[in-house]
Formats: structure tokens, sequence, C-alpha cells
């Protein structure tokens, strides 16, 4: 049985990988969800209608792009249908950002999108999408 001596090899090395990714990706879904229905104050669901999707290409595939900086390798594809199945099982919600906003507390912009910039900027990477809703989100909010 070749594989279980292989796994055997290297459990940690793929436990390791898996672990990254899922927190990437996780990253990635709070990176677009949260900012996005801050700023226009929708609910989850909203994201799922076509006028959203295009900028959400974008910020998934920037994200991506910082990810791979870390060696950690996603299909933007499927992160992409990630974040909007994470949308839909949470359509009705309002972000945990967006909660914030209302009850005019700290928001977490700065440990997702801010650290998402900063680690592309560190491995010239540019996000340009996820600067813009930076920009938006401290010009609505200070």
């Amino acid at each position: 049985e070749p594989w279980s001596t292989l796994q055997q090899a290297f459990p940690p090395l793929v436990l390791e990988q898996n672990t990254s990714q899922r927190r990437w990706l996780k990253l990635i879904i709070n990176c677009v969800i949260n900012p996005l229905t801050a700023i226009y104050k929708c609910e989850n669901g909203k994201l799922l209608e076509d006028k959203w999707q295009s900028q959400i290409v974008s910020l998934v595939n920037e994200a991506v792009a910082v990810a791979e900086t870390q060696n950690v390798v996603l299909d933007a594809k499927m992160c992409h249908r990630e974040v909007l199945r994470v949308a839909q099982e949470t359509a009705l919600n309002s972000s945990s950002m967006l909660q914030d906003i209302k009850q005019q507390r700290r928001t977490e912009i700065e440990q997702l999108t801010g650290y998402l910039i900063k680690t592309g900027e560190s491995a010239d990477v540019a996000t340009p999408t996820h600067q813009q809703l930076l920009n938006e989100f401290q010009k609505r909010y200070g």
C-alpha cells in the first residue's frame, strides 16, 4: 500500500497545507463578505446578485494571488463558489462587520482587508480592489 507509506512519511506536511488552505479560504470569504456588506449595509444574500460578481471575482483573484506568495495554492473558481455558498447559506444574516458598524464598535477591517493588502505589498502583489474597498470603508466609517 504505497499511499499509506507516503502518508506516514508526510502527514504533517499534508495537514499543514490543508490547515493553511482552510485558514486562507476563511480569510478570503471574510475579506469579501464582511467589507462589502458593511459598506453597502446589506444582508449577505444580496452579494449573490449579478452586479457584485465582477468585483467579487477581482477580490477573490487578488486574495488567491497573495495566498500563493505564502505558499498556499488555492483554486480561484473554487474560492468564488465558496464565497457564494456562504452568502447563500447566511443569506438573511448581517455580517459581523455590519453588526459592528451598527453597534458603533471597532471592526476587523484591519485584521482582514488590511492584513491581505500588507501581505500583498510585502510580496509585490497588487490588491487594488481590496484597497478600493478599504478606502471606501474608511471614507464612510473613519
